[in-house]
């Protein structure tokens, strides 16, 4: 008997991986550097912020100011507020987490993959704006012992912010465009 059907036409089994091995391997690597990243922030921020001392004088040299004598209670609030900044980044990885793994799972183009996206864009959004928030709102409580210093503080913009603000809002106009391809393409199966 001759068999028309190639090998790619051969169901899968169901724990294959629709994706290619490159792009499976491409979503773990994501995976492990999302991970690595706020493993890496929160090293970065409980090594700095465990001694008063660095951070008066990382500060005061960003600041211009002296900031010695700054109390543990400024120091307190403003790691509070460094802590606050990393949580919301940690939601950005954990969504970053639970959308390569639909993808990993083969569910690319469906409703779940698609909504964890526009929340990944969404959640991406409100980690910048926080992190632009908690520039100045460090360095208002760091310096709330320095009389001069009150004037000197709005929000701290930086080029990249522009960058990861269009990133986000990208990730979330993706997501909706992907969210109405796969409603069409779910009318079209139930009308076949």
């Amino acid at each position: 008997m001759n068999d028309t059907h190639s090998s790619a036409d051969a169901p899968r089994p169901a724990t294959a991986s629709v994706l290619d091995p490159a792009l499976t391997l491409a979503c773990h690597a994501i995976r492990l550097v999302a991970v690595a990243w706020i493993a890496w922030a929160v090293y970065a921020v409980v090594s700095v912020w465990s001694d008063p001392a660095p951070v008066a004088r990382i500060y005061g040299q960003l600041l211009k100011l002296d900031l010695a004598g700054y109390s543990s209670t400024q120091h307190m609030a403003s790691f509070a507020v460094l802590l606050v900044d990393l949580a919301i980044s940690g939601l950005v990885v954990l969504l970053v987490w639970r959308l390569f793994g639909h993808f990993l799972a083969g569910r690319i183009l469906d409703v779940a993959a698609v909504d964890e996206m526009r929340c990944l864009g969404w959640a991406g959004l409100a980690a910048l704006l926080v992190d632009m928030a908690a520039r100045p709102a460090v360095a208002a409580i760091l310096s709330a012992h320095v009389e001069s210093a009150g004037a000197r503080f709005h929000v701290w913009g930086q080029p990249n912010d522009l960058l990861h603000i269009m990133m986000a809002l990208f990730i979330v106009v993706v997501a909706s465009v992907l969210r109405t391809g796969v409603a069409i393409a779910d009318e079209h199966r139930q009308i076949v």
